[in-house]
């Protein structure tokens, strides 16, 4: 089923819709030289995990779903640590 998508840049710890919708994919690079974690949540900053991934140290993580994608059901809540950076596929 083709679907809309919208690219979320993210930078920072964010709530980064405030309506449901479908994660389709993330890509994710670290510039620190430690390991970071990235964390997707359906709804706020204490909300359900529905996405959680570990980057190496100056690493990058390209995660691309099939249509039916990760379902937030309420909004998409992103934490990452300031040496994360990426792109959040939705729709």
């Amino acid at each position: 089923m083709a679907t809309n998508i919208t690219a979320i840049y993210v930078d920072a710890t964010a709530t980064i819709t405030d309506y449901p919708t479908r994660i389709r994919g993330v890509s994710w690079f670290n510039v620190s030289g430690d390991e970071a974690e990235i964390v997707i949540r359906d709804s706020s900053a204490g909300g359900t995990i529905i996405f959680k991934a570990g980057l190496p140290d100056n690493g990058n993580s390209d995660v691309y779903l099939t249509d039916i994608g990760i379902a937030a059901r309420t909004k998409v809540h992103v934490s990452v640590p300031a040496s994360v950076f990426g792109t959040v596929f939705i729709g």
